[in-house]
């Protein structure tokens, strides 16, 4: 997977600066670029996507504050770091560049570390910021969705009943050879398809806050896997380590996870192939690239070695009734990750997915380990619901 390069504005009047900045950032990864003006560079940042600033302050025509303020006027700027730095050291600078909007102020000469560290920190928390505000964006967009599909699916529900009734009360007066019998048999099967469609919308919509036992992945993942593989052509292989943290579940709605995972497997290999399941122990910390709260985790990977997902297609893959399929009898319902990504969001836990076409597909699901002070266990009848569920 190519890692885009992080971009750069050094804005500054004095040349010698600029090459200083340019040999420190390029040595560390980043790509650069150039402004000699506060007008040269308020041109250049609404033209270029610029990850982060380093600004000057002492500067012709448009001093440093004023260029901050311009930058953070423009909403599409507003969450681009800006380091002020500048040979000024006074408490009233520092203020002065607080009132502007600035997120750091550094002094030349500076340290190089110093200067790395601070970039890093500012590049990290424009991230997460990114992150919070694209899942709360998701969240409330699932929320509108399962509002709305429950609403539907309940009224549909009603007229698929009505319409399933009616071509009953017709066959019953028919026999199998009687001209018209097939035609209402295929009506009142493609009317079964419609009411998975139905059950599906009311899942969606009707998940709820989880009702969570303390339990142990593999049981759940072994069974309604090997289930929802049986008789096709995929081979599931299981990694799953004995040590494995115990995590805090719905286990009926947990269930939902492997199973759409196990379909998505079905519709990507039509051909047949591998299915690989694995778990591990998981620590997050304050520099985790996931972005997850510090804690313990379990990470579960559901890989295929299928067709793959395009690159563009892969921002869309959580999206309520995004679907890439093209045959089969669910083509455009294109809930079942939806769905995984509501369950798991109301678990704590996040799913993330990495995809390169012709060579295959991983889902990455991270889930919270569960407390030391909680107990419980999986007991024998719920153990034999989670896999009927598959069936």
């Amino acid at each position: 997977m190519i890692i885009e390069k992080r971009k750069i504005l050094c804005v500054d009047d004095e040349f010698s600066a600029l090459k200083i900045l340019e040999t420190i950032l390029q040595a560390h990864g980043y790509e650069v670029m150039f402004a000699d003006s506060g007008k040269d560079a308020l041109e250049l940042i609404s033209k270029q996507k610029i990850d982060l600033v380093l600004l000057d302050v002492l500067m012709p025509e448009l001093n440093g504050y004023e260029v901050c303020r311009r930058i953070r006027s423009d909403e599409r700027f507003k969450n681009v770091p800006i380091i002020m730095v500048t040979s000024l050291t006074s408490k009233e600078d520092r203020i002065r560049s607080i009132e502007a909007w600035a997120d750091d102020f550094i002094s030349k000469p500076f340290d190089r570390m110093e200067l790395l560290t601070r970039i890093k920190v500012l590049l990290k928390q424009r991230e997460s910021r990114k992150h919070l505000e694209e899942e709360r964006l998701k969240s409330h967009m699932l929320e509108s969705v399962s509002i709305l599909a429950g609403g539907i699916a309940h009224d549909f529900n009603n007229l698929l009943a009505a319409i399933i009734g009616n071509i009953g009360a017709v066959k019953m007066r028919m026999t199998p050879e009687d001209k018209g019998f097939q035609s209402l048999s295929n009506a009142e099967q493609n009317c079964k398809r419609a009411g998975e469609l139905s059950r599906r919308l009311i899942n969606f919509s009707t998940g709820g806050d989880p009702v969570k036992k303390v339990m142990s992945l593999p049981v759940i993942l072994v069974d309604v896997i090997s289930a929802m593989l049986q008789g096709s052509k995929i081979t599931p292989e299981f990694s799953l380590p004995d040590d494995l943290y115990p995590v805090s579940i719905d286990a009926r709605q947990m269930a939902q996870v492997p199973i759409n995972m196990a379909q998505n497997a079905k519709e990507a290999m039509p051909e047949g192939g591998a299915f690989i399941v694995s778990g591990s122990n998981y620590h997050s910390s304050d520099q985790d690239a996931t972005l997850l709260p510090r804690g313990k985790y379990v990470m579960l990977s559901f890989r295929d070695t299928g067709v793959g997902i395009p690159p563009e297609n892969l921002v869309k893959i959580f999206d309520p009734y995004f679907s890439t399929k093209e045959t089969y009898s669910e083509k455009g319902m294109g809930l079942g990750l939806a769905v995984c990504y509501s369950i798991i969001k109301r678990h704590d836990g996040i799913i993330t997915v990495e995809s390169e076409c012709g060579k295959g597909t991983d889902f990455h699901v991270y889930l919270p380990a569960a407390c030391q002070e909680q107990t419980g266990s999986v007991i024998e009848g719920e153990q034999m619901q989670i896999a009927s569920m598959s069936s």
